[in-house]
């Protein structure tokens, strides 16, 4: 496997350094704005929020958090305490994210059993770790290009602050979001960090990127055991292989014109891109054999839009959940520690009024779609 030669971290297309000084600030920034993202969840109120919901299941009554049985059963357990070779195991399988909550538990110097305070100083402290990685994720996305720092330490700061991540910190339950997320992002830099660092022969080349390939997989497999979505890392790294490393033709793909010639050799990437799908797969397929065949015992309240029986309401109903989600990005107005029945109703009858909303996101998305399509085929 040879890796493509790309721009050194730290520099952009023209090849042209960063200066010291550009550098220093990049890094206080980052700082800043983990720091910010720390302070936003550690005062004394958050700190001892009480536990809620899910809670109840995945730590208060879980054996293996309460310390009922030993460390390694977290390996046959579903994320609610279940047997996951039981019929009733909703087969969440997130062994990692149970063990953090035992270190929680251990960890805490506090007498009371029910307290919460290690619990949301821990969700803090990952919030801030994974807010510090961002910038760096926004860096190497884009290929380390021109006024990347500067991008990346305004999305941390924008990733620190946005309110929708008030429901994945301050729920404690939710800390697979955030365990997810942090070997998510520790994969994707360990690849692209990897692949895209010029190499001077064939051996250091093959050698990156098999380090860079162990990365994604590595991270992919721990994202996975912290939430199932996961399971997607490998998507991200090839999609910036062919983006970024390959550098295939956008405009091409914007005039829907096949083949999207690269700018750069495809053999490499193609070797590497193989690798990951090979990879990917023993992971979901592993993943999927824990479930022993049988199917997750999800209630109806839990997912009252997808398990609604109309053929045709139940699309929209999920379609309408998808909008409520994306439209809390934009405005987060209303939050809620558990979305599932009766927070999001299906959709009924046509007499619902989300049935109009619905087609105007639909007809707005394709009218944006099209207008970006033709202005990337004027530029081209």
């Amino acid at each position: 496997l040879q890796t493509t030669v790309l721009p050194p971290r730290g520099s952009h297309r023209l090849g042209l350094p960063d200066s010291h000084f550009s550098s220093v600030l990049s890094m206080k920034a980052t700082a800043f704005a983990a720091a910010i993202a720390f302070l936003c969840f550690a005062t004394p109120r958050r700190l001892h929020g009480p536990f809620l919901y899910d809670d109840a299941a995945a730590i208060q009554r879980n054996p293996v958090v309460n310390g009922h049985v030993p460390l390694h059963a977290a390996m046959a357990l579903d994320f609610w305490g279940e047997e996951m070779s039981s019929p009733r195991s909703h087969k969440s399988f997130r062994p990692l994210v149970t063990l953090s909550f035992r270190l929680s538990r251990v960890l805490q110097w506090e007498s009371d059993g029910d307290s919460t305070f290690g619990f949301h100083l821990f969700n803090a402290g990952l919030h801030a770790f994974v807010t510090g990685m961002v910038p760096a994720f926004v860096n190497a996305a884009f290929g380390w290009r021109r006024g990347g720092r500067r991008a990346g330490a305004a999305a941390a700061l924008l990733f620190a602050l946005h309110p929708v991540h008030v429901e994945a910190v301050q729920n404690v339950v939710s800390r697979g979001e955030l365990m997810m997320a942090a070997f998510y992002l520790a994969g994707f830099l360990g690849y692209a960090h990897a692949v895209g660092t010029p190499q001077e022969t064939a051996s250091q080349a093959a050698a990156r990127s098999a380090v860079g390939l162990a990365s994604a997989l590595l991270g992919t497999l721990c994202a996975t055991l912290c939430k199932e979505t996961g399971v997607t890392l490998p998507l991200l790294c090839a999609a910036w292989e062919l983006l970024v490393v390959a550098r295939v033709s956008t405009h091409r793909m914007a005039r829907l014109e096949w083949p999207f010639p690269p700018a750069r050799p495809l053999l490499p990437s193609a070797a590497r891109l193989s690798a990951l799908a090979a990879g990917n797969a023993s992971i979901a397929v592993w993943r999927l054999r824990l479930n022993e065949g049988q199917p997750p015992a999800i209630s109806t309240k839990q997912n009252w839009p997808g398990f609604y029986p109309h053929p045709l309401w139940r699309p929209l109903s999920v379609a309408w959940v998808w909008l409520e989600y994306a439209s809390l990005l934009l405005f987060p107005s209303e939050l809620c520690c558990d979305w599932s029945a009766p927070a999001l109703p299906p959709i009924t009858s046509l007499a619902d009024p989300r049935l109009a909303v619905l087609a105007a996101a639909a007809a707005a998305t394709a009218s944006a779609a099209s207008a970006w399509r033709r202005s990337f085929c004027m530029l081209s």
